[in-house]
């Protein structure tokens, strides 16, 4: 992310703070070589694993598919800033649709978003 003053980065770095102690992310050490499931990184950033869930079919989150299964799983830290920065995000007054919009424009998107389950979400709002 690019910032045009040291002011507009500070701003961000206070508004991902307050973010993550308004929404108590736990602080871990995790190596990056861990691999979770949704429920096991929800539990440890403090959301919901349909948070988790639903931010993954909007390709916002990074995963890996494992074995025959299927199952998806995840890294703690590239979850957890990419959490942070949705929030920081929301917290500028962008809706989901602006978020993946933005983060596609930059090249953040993991995949190819869920249209449906964005307009499922809108429809329950």
């Amino acid at each position: 992310m690019e910032y045009n003053s040291n002011a507009e980065l500070a701003e961000h770095e206070r508004i991902a703070k307050k973010i993550a102690k308004d929404t108590k992310v736990k602080q871990l050490r995790v190596t990056m070589s861990d691999k979770l499931s949704q429920t096991q990184v929800a539990d440890k950033l403090g959301v919901r694993p349909s948070t988790i869930k639903y931010y993954t079919q909007l390709a916002l989150l990074p995963y890996e598919q494992n074995g025959a299964g299927g199952h998806r799983r995840y890294e703690l830290e590239p979850v957890k800033k990419q959490l942070e920065l949705i929030q920081s995000l929301k917290a500028k007054g962008l809706n989901m649709n602006g978020i993946i919009k933005k983060l596609a424009k930059e090249g953040k998107l993991y995949g190819e978003p869920d249209l449906f389950a964005i307009n499922l979400n809108s429809k329950a709002n």
